[in-house]
């Protein structure tokens, strides 16, 4: 009798316990934060993962948990989210998480010049725009001159369904999207082609998914 073939099971990297997993790895999450960020590699001398949950200074303020919290070079916090179903209130809820996270940087007594830059990068597998571009980035402008009001809060944003609809120049940005939104060994492979970090991820990835407590959590 021909014995079938099984085949390796593997967890979805926009799953949020597995983008976490994933994340953890210190060469992986600086790989992929330069690729969205649009900087050199060589400008992150470190970054760390901070606790998710967003302090809270009484019983009646809302919760926030981040998905992963980053302090980037000593000075910046990044929070990744990752969000698998629709959302109508998106825009609200990441600035909600920026906001907590600006605000709670100070105390009572310090000066505002303490104030660090905080970052929101948000991977969508919904649509959120009605435009081509899977990437979108935005700060605080003026309407008119598009003079900057302050450089101390970005959003980034990443809708996964537009990159089967249209054809993407092949950047490490949409490398990476290929990567996350893969859902396959060969989709992976695909993604990881001529680029070490992904595949240090596809191998991270690989390593999760045969772990049984983790497919459990999983």
């Amino acid at each position: 009798m021909k014995k079938e073939k099984t085949t390796q099971f593997l967890m979805k990297p926009k799953v949020d316990f597995c983008f976490k997993e994933l994340m953890e790895d210190e060469e992986v999450r600086n790989a992929f934060l330069a690729a969205v960020l649009g900087i050199n590699l060589e400008e992150i001398v470190e970054s760390r993962i901070l606790p998710s949950h967003l302090r809270q200074k009484d019983k009646a303020d809302k919760l926030g948990i981040l998905d992963v919290r980053v302090l980037l070079n000593n000075k910046e916090q990044i929070d990744i989210e990752i969000q698998v179903t629709s959302s109508e209130y998106w825009a609200e809820r990441t600035m909600f998480y920026l906001g907590k996270m600006f605000t709670e940087q100070i105390k009572e007594g310090d000066d505002y010049s303490e104030l660090k830059k905080c970052i929101h990068i948000g991977i969508l597998d919904f649509e959120l725009f009605n435009s081509e571009e899977f990437y979108s980035r935005f700060h605080l402008w003026e309407d008119s001159r598009h003079q900057i009001y302050s450089d101390k809060w970005e959003f980034h944003t990443l809708e996964l369904p537009k990159l089967a609809k249209h054809d993407y120049p092949q950047t490490e940005l949409f490398k990476w999207m290929q990567f996350i939104n893969a859902e396959t060994k060969e989709e992976l492979d695909m993604a990881s082609a001529d680029n070490p970090y992904i595949k240090k991820a596809c191998e991270n990835l690989e390593r999760i998914s045969a772990d049984e407590e983790k497919r459990l959590e999983y």
